[in-house]
């Protein structure tokens, strides 16, 4: 028997990736890991990452944003981490 229960569609939210982004070495990696993973996802299409830029200033983008705007925290990682890059 299956129980329904309420979809989400994201993994983290912009407390969750900060949290990430501040911690141990692994999770400082992994929190790399999925925004570079959203930039390359939205690469050409909503985000226009220059030619050179690295995985380290992407990271640092994103990071500056959600500590800059804690209001915006509490939605999905990946869009916190989109309006960051496009602020750019």
């Amino acid at each position: 028997m299956l129980a329904a229960t309420t979809a989400h569609a994201e993994f983290y939210n912009g407390n969750d990736l900060l949290r990430m982004m501040r911690g141990s070495t692994s999770d400082q990696i992994s929190a790399m890991g999925y925004v570079t993973g959203v930039a390359d996802a939205l690469h050409k299409v909503t985000v226009c990452v220059p030619n050179g830029v690295t995985a380290g200033q992407v990271n640092d983008v994103v990071k500056a944003f959600l500590e800059a705007t804690p209001s915006v925290r509490h939605f999905s990682a990946d869009s916190v981490s989109t309006a960051a890059l496009q602020a750019v």
